[in-house]
C-alpha cells in the first residue's frame, strides 16, 4: 500500500521559506516493521527506510535520537495540524512538513494490514534467506571475521 502527499519543504530553519514536495509513502506487510518513504520528484528523489512505529509516535510527541526525527505541530495560515519530519543525513538537515490527517489516514491503513503487535506473525524472511543476503551485504561467504 502506498501514499502520495504534497508536503513543504522547509528552505529555511524558521520555517517562513518552504517549498511544495510530494512525498510517496510505502508500506509492505513483507516487511511490518518498516516505512519506506520517497522524497521529491522522481528525478531527484531521495529514499529513507525508518520504523512504522516512530511514526506512529510522532504523530502525538516528538520522538528520534537518530538521523531521523517526527513530531507534531502547528504550521500555516490557519494553524493547521502537520507532522515535521526531520532527515539528517551526513551532508546536512532537511525538514519537511506534511498534513497531519494524511499521515494519519496512511498509518490507518498500514494498522489495518498489520495491527500492531503482529508484525512478527508477517515475516517471511526464514534463516537460510537472511544469511543469503548478509552474505551478499558484506561479500565474506562463511567468513565470522
Amino acid at each position: 500500500m502506498h501514499a502520495e502527499i504534497t508536503g513543504q519543504l522547509h528552505v529555511d530553519r524558521e520555517g517562513s521559506r518552504t517549498s511544495p514536495l510530494p512525498v510517496l509513502f510505502r508500506y509492505r506487510a513483507t516487511d511490518p516493521y518498516a516505512v519506506e518513504t520517497v522524497f521529491g520528484p522522481e528525478d531527484t528523489d531521495v529514499t529513507w527506510v525508518f520504523a512504522r512505529d516512530l511514526l506512529a509516535a510522532g504523530m502525538h510527541a516528538k520522538t528520534g535520537d537518530g538521523d531521523v526525527t517526527i513530531w507534531p505541530g502547528l504550521h500555516g495560515p490557519v494553524n493547521n495540524t502537520w507532522i515535521y519530519i526531520e532527515l539528517k543525513p551526513p551532508s546536512g538537515t532537511a525538514l519537511v512538513s506534511l498534513p497531519r490527517a494524511r499521515v494519519e489516514e496512511f498509518l490507518n491503513e498500514t494498522n489495518i494490514a498489520v495491527p500492531p503487535g503482529t508484525e512478527e506473525d508477517h515475516l517471511t524472511c526464514t534463516l537460510p534467506d537472511f544469511e543469503g543476503q548478509l552474505t551478499q551485504l558484506t561479500g565474506n561467504p562463511g567468513s565470522c571475521e
